[in-house]
């Protein structure tokens, strides 16, 4: 009879080792499943948070007639610079039109060498809604002068209801379509505006 009891006891003690070890193996393959999908979540929430006080660069990201510019935006690391200064920011963005003709007339190579003044160019402390530029330019006899990022002016003027930009090399821009957000204003402009002394390696063919 003890032999049997002891025999029931141990056959008792491997069944419940076995279920330990499954136990085990199942809560390591859970585990291993949920693993990656947490992560994935934690990610997306960090970059929500990174977004979040960025709205307008959102904006621009998720507009694709920007698409250019926004690829722009990202090699400057636009959301790390606009976060560290005080907004609200306007922003005037070349479609992508306006970069095909800049391609074609100064080649690709003036990206390259010069991303970072082209972006910084295009970029003013403030919010100027559309209306408050027409304004600004009406006070200012004509012309209005708007400081920008890369610490260089852009002329504002006003043609019938449209609202014109000049760079420093003397070519004109025009507004297309603006759009606020509450992190600033984004004008979609038809031509990339240049700052003086830009370095361009190879001049295309026209």
């Amino acid at each position: 009879m003890t032999e049997i009891m002891k025999m029931n006891k141990f056959i008792w003690l491997l069944a419940l080792l076995f279920v330990s070890l499954t136990a085990c193996k199942d809560k390591e393959r859970e585990v291993e499943e949920i693993e990656p999908e947490e992560q994935a979540e934690a990610f997306e929430e960090d970059l929500k948070e990174v977004r979040r006080d960025d709205g307008i660069v959102v904006e621009v990201e998720g507009n694709p007639e920007l698409s250019t510019f926004a690829t722009g935006l990202n090699a400057w690391n636009i959301g790390e610079e606009l976060n560290d200064a005080n907004g609200p920011f306007t922003i005037f963005a070349p479609d992508n039109n306006a970069y095909s003709t800049l391609y074609r007339d100064q080649g690709r190579e003036v990206l390259q060498v010069n991303n970072d003044a082209i972006i910084e160019y295009h970029i003013v402390k403030g919010k100027m809604t559309a209306d408050q530029l027409k304004q600004e330019v009406k006070k200012a006899n004509g012309t209005y002068k708007l400081e920008t990022m890369a610490d260089e002016q852009l002329t504002v003027s006003v043609e019938g209801d449209k609202i014109m930009l000049k760079d420093s090399t003397g070519d004109t821009a025009t507004v297309t379509k603006s759009d606020s957000t509450a992190q600033g204003v984004i004008h979609i402009i038809d031509k990339v505006l240049l700052p003086t002394d830009l370095k361009v390696e190879i001049k295309a063919e026209k």
